[in-house]
């Protein structure tokens, strides 16, 4: 749990760099991509900072939107994720794993990052019903925070705390 506050600390200050137009943004994102976090993989978020870098314009508008302060978080993650080209992450699961760290920045108690192969393992071991094999990269995420919800709720019932649905 710590070490996710500080990856979200980072994705903080890349938030703010990003909407003041900071000249070195990209870097300040490079570093919230960083250690501590083991969330994502270097061979995932390495090529999304490539594209970022090499589409400094495009991706930081991208990342403006998502990170603005209007309407619905999950609305916005699921604009970005469709305006975010294959190029810059590819694979359904690995594109929802490297954007989604991006969400700490809005709000690290109530959307969390994932393993995406873990979290689908963890819905069998439950008999929660899995995101269908067609279901969009956004439908994925929004399945993650109804299985939290319901863990959530499951362990109040059974006199278990959980604070959040980062715990």
């Amino acid at each position: 749990r710590d070490y996710k506050l500080v990856i979200g600390v980072h994705m903080g200050d890349a938030r703010e760099a990003v909407r003041a137009n900071a000249e070195d943004w990209v870097a300040i994102l490079k570093r919230a991509y960083g250690a501590p976090n083991n969330i994502t993989s270097f061979f995932g978020h390495g090529a999304f900072l490539r594209w970022v870098e090499a589409h400094q314009e495009e991706a930081r508008e991208l990342l403006v939107r998502l990170w603005d302060d209007e309407g619905d978080a999950l609305d916005r993650f699921e604009t970005f994720l469709a305006a975010v080209p294959d190029e810059a992450v590819k694979g359904r699961g690995t594109r929802v794993n490297v954007l989604g760290l991006l969400l700490l920045a809005i709000d690290p108690y109530g959307l969390p990052p994932f393993k995406t192969t873990a979290l689908e393992r963890s819905y069998g071991l439950v008999d929660f019903d899995a995101p269908p094999a067609d279901e969009g990269e956004g439908g994925i995420y929004r399945r993650s925070i109804a299985f939290y919800d319901a863990l959530l709720e499951h362990a109040r019932t059974a006199g278990l705390e959980l604070r959040d649905r980062l715990d």
